[in-house]
């Protein structure tokens, strides 16, 4: 199983500071779950939990710890390529 985080660096402001933001996603969702954990990123921060496009929105910081942590880097395309199969197999799997 592997944890996956893209290079989007998508810009975001949390009260006056800039953010780069990244996805971090994973093959299930207890490996998501065992890197936040370890990343320090609170549960309750996962985004749309328990379909084909969870994940969680990760700062530059986290997104270097989750590299030095075993995840794997990806494009933002590879990401697209993995949810287009996940939501087929959840239409599939009913």
């Amino acid at each position: 199983m592997t944890v996956y985080v893209d290079n989007a660096r998508i810009p975001y402001r949390r009260g006056s500071r800039k953010l780069l933001m990244s996805h971090m996603l994973a093959d299930d969702t207890e490996e998501l779950e065992s890197m936040a954990r370890t990343l320090g990123i609170k549960p309750s921060w996962i985004q749309y939990s328990g379909t084909y496009r969870e994940h969680y929105d990760v700062c530059a910081s986290k997104r270097a710890l989750a590299l030095r942590s075993g995840a794997q880097a990806v494009d933002p395309l590879f990401l697209v390529r993995l949810r287009q199969q996940r939501r087929k197999k959840e239409l599939e799997d009913g």
